[in-house]
């Protein structure tokens, strides 16, 4: 089940909690062994490598709209290699 976040009614906890998730997720996709090979795939794992680098992560004192903007970019870039993983897999929502 997909949950829907809006800055309007988030918790900055609730934003730290689901970019923590969506950190881990993505994570984990950039653990595989698959990344190389083609232009298009390694530019999203760069793009996505780059996003995580601890000097662009939020800290405490970030305002709730630059987390939540941080938690967006997030979920896109584990939706981008999601999808590429699940093309090369075979694999994907039924």
């Amino acid at each position: 089940m997909v949950q829907f976040m809006e800055l309007s009614t988030s918790t900055r906890s609730d934003i730290d909690a689901r970019t923590n998730e969506l950190v881990s997720h993505l994570r984990e996709l950039l653990a595989e062994d698959m990344w190389e090979g083609d232009e298009e795939t390694s530019k999203l794992f760069g793009k996505a490598y780059r996003h995580l680098m601890l000097s662009k992560r939020p800290t405490p004192e970030t305002s709730a709209y630059d987390a939540f903007t941080f938690m967006r970019k997030t979920a896109t870039h584990a939706d981008a290699l999601l999808r590429v993983y699940a093309a090369k897999n075979g694999t994907g929502p039924q």
